[in-house]
């Protein structure tokens, strides 16, 4: 024998469900806040950290975050920098400590002279141990 339900109580007990599924669905989205930051390869973190160099130096106060401690340029250091700009050839590799070569430009472009950048990992970071200007 079936028992006749209304349709206003099917509705309701349909409805039920698909509150608790739509909680579910909503709740399992959700997820992990946390955004996994893209590996980038350490020679082009190293290239990218030297290669902006200039903009970095901007701001002495902030220069000194670019630097292992210790080495960030004097104010004057920074003046020369922004004034130039660093293109890296090459970076090579011995554990977590890079040198990097590359050539100096002015800001027209007209070539300077060549330039070396020691740089070391800390932590996760890259960051300026020395740099060598022509």
């Amino acid at each position: 024998m079936h028992r006749y339900l209304p349709a206003s109580a099917t509705a309701s007990r349909f409805g039920r469900w698909a509150s608790v599924l739509l909680i579910v669905a909503i709740a399992g989205c959700g997820g992990s806040s946390h955004v996994e930051k893209p590996e980038v390869p350490d020679e082009e973190s190293v290239a990218s950290l030297i290669g902006g160099l200039s903009s970095t130096c901007e701001s002495p106060a902030t220069a000194k975050f670019s630097f292992v401690e210790g080495a960030a340029p004097s104010e004057e250091d920074c003046e020369k920098y922004t004034a130039l700009i660093f293109q890296v050839e090459t970076v090579d590799f011995n554990g977590d400590t890079a040198t990097a070569k590359g050539n100096v430009l002015d800001r027209d472009e007209n070539p300077v002279g060549t330039m070396e950048c020691v740089c070391v990992r800390e932590g996760e970071e890259w960051k300026i141990k020395s740099v060598t200007l022509p």
